[in-house]
C-alpha cells in the first residue's frame, strides 16, 4: 500500500478540524475514507508532533468545528459569539433566558426605550440618580414659585401704599389749605407787631385785643404742629415708596431675564452690550462642573468673547442691581 505524503496528511487533518465529514474529507483530499480514518486515529494516538499538545482535546476541537460548520458560521463569527456570551455572563443573564429578554424588548414601545435611554444619559451627565435630579428640580421649582408669590405680594403692597399715599396727599392738601388760612392770620399779627412781644401773656392780651381768642391762637399752634408732622410723614412715605419702586424694578429685571432667557453681557474688547442666551440651571451646573466657557461674538466689534458660567451669573446680578438703583 502506497504511503500517503505528509503534506496530504496535513490537508486531511486541516479538513478534519474544519468539521467536514469523513466522506467530504475523502472527496476533497482525494484519498480513501479508510485513509482518512487511519490518519485521524494516528492523530489521537499522538503520532503527529505538530499536534502533540492537542492530542487530549482532539475530539472537543472536532466537535466544535462540526458545530461551526453545521451552523454555517465563520470562526470570526464564533469568536464574536464567545464575546457576546462573556458580556451576558457579566450582566448575569443566562443564555436560556436570552430569548425571553429579546421578546420582552420587542414588546416595549420605541418611545419607552427612547425615554429610558434619555434617562440613563441624564443620570450619567449629572452623576446623580433620577430621583435625586427630580428632587432637586422640585426644590428649584418650589423656590421659584415662592419668589413669584413674594413678587406678587410686593406688587400688592406697592399698590396699597400708593393708594394710602394718595389719600394722605389729599388730606395733606386739605390740612395745608386750613393751615395757610391760619398762617395768614398769624402773618397779619406779625405785621402789626405781635412778633415783638416777648412774653406770652402780653402776646395773648394783644391777640385778644385784635378780636382773636386764646383758643384760636392755640388752635393755630396745633395746626402748625400738625402741618409739620404731616410734612415729615409725607417725606417718609415718599422714601418708602422710592425704596419699594427700586425693589420692584430689580424684581421686574429678574422677571424679564427669566422670561426672555437672555442677559446682557459687556464685550471684553469694546464694552458693548451683547445679548446672550441664559442657560438652564442644569446647563450652568454642568458647565461649572466641566469648567467650560460660552463663546459669543460681539455684534459691534466682532470680537469673540469667552464667558464662564460665573460671568453669566454675575451679569444677571449686575442687571438686577442696576435697575434697582436707578
Amino acid at each position: 500500500m502506497r504511503e500517503i505524503p505528509l503534506k496530504k496528511r496535513m490537508e486531511v487533518l486541516r479538513l478534519y478540524f474544519e468539521g467536514l465529514s469523513y466522506d467530504e474529507i475523502s472527496r476533497k483530499a482525494k484519498v480513501s475514507k479508510g485513509s482518512v480514518v487511519n490518519i485521524v486515529r494516528e492523530l489521537r494516538e499522538g503520532k503527529y508532533p505538530e499536534f502533540e499538545d492537542l492530542s487530549e482535546i482532539v475530539d472537543e476541537l472536532r466537535s466544535l468545528a462540526v458545530e461551526i460548520n453545521k451552523n454555517k458560521i465563520s470562526v470570526a463569527q464564533a469568536v464574536l459569539g464567545i464575546k457576546f456570551y462573556e458580556k451576558l455572563q457579566k450582566l448575569g443573564i443566562e443564555p436560556k433566558a436570552l430569548e425571553s429578554y429579546i421578546k420582552m424588548c420587542k414588546s416595549l414601545s420605541p418611545e419607552f426605550v427612547r425615554t429610558a435611554v434619555r434617562l440613563y444619559l441624564l443620570e450619567r451627565k449629572f452623576g446623580k440618580r433620577y430621583e435625586e435630579i427630580l428632587e432637586e428640580f422640585e426644590k428649584k421649582t418650589s423656590k421659584l414659585e415662592k419668589i413669584c408669590s413674594e413678587i406678587k405680594a410686593l406688587e400688592e403692597r406697592k399698590t396699597n401704599l400708593e393708594i394710602d399715599l394718595k389719600k394722605l396727599e389729599e388730606r395733606k392738601a386739605l390740612e395745608i389749605a386750613k393751615i395757610e388760612e391760619l398762617i395768614k392770620g398769624a402773618e397779619s399779627l406779625q405785621r402789626i407787631g405781635v412778633e415783638k412781644v416777648c412774653r406770652l401773656s402780653t402776646f395773648v392780651e394783644e391777640f385778644e385785643k385784635l378780636g382773636y381768642s386764646a383758643d384760636e391762637l392755640a388752635k393755630i399752634a396745633r395746626f402748625a404742629d400738625k402741618r409739620d408732622r404731616l410734612i415729615k410723614e409725607n417725606l417718609r412715605l415718599r422714601n418708602d415708596l422710592n425704596m419699594l419702586a427700586a425693589e420692584n424694578r430689580g424684581i421686574l429685571a429678574a422677571k424679564v431675564i427669566l422670561e426672555t432667557r437672555t442677559v446682557a453681557i459687556s464685550c471684553q474688547f469694546c464694552g458693548g452690550s451683547i445679548l446672550c442666551r441664559l442657560p438652564t440651571i442644569f446647563e450652568l451646573f454642568d458647565a461649572m462642573k466641566r469648567n467650560t466657557t460660552y463663546s459669543v461674538r460681539c455684534p459691534f466689534c466682532y470680537f469673540m468673547n469667552y464667558f464662564t458660567p460665573r460671568d453669566v451669573l454675575a451679569s444677571i446680578g449686575w442687571a438686577i442691581l442696576y435697575y434697582a438703583s436707578i
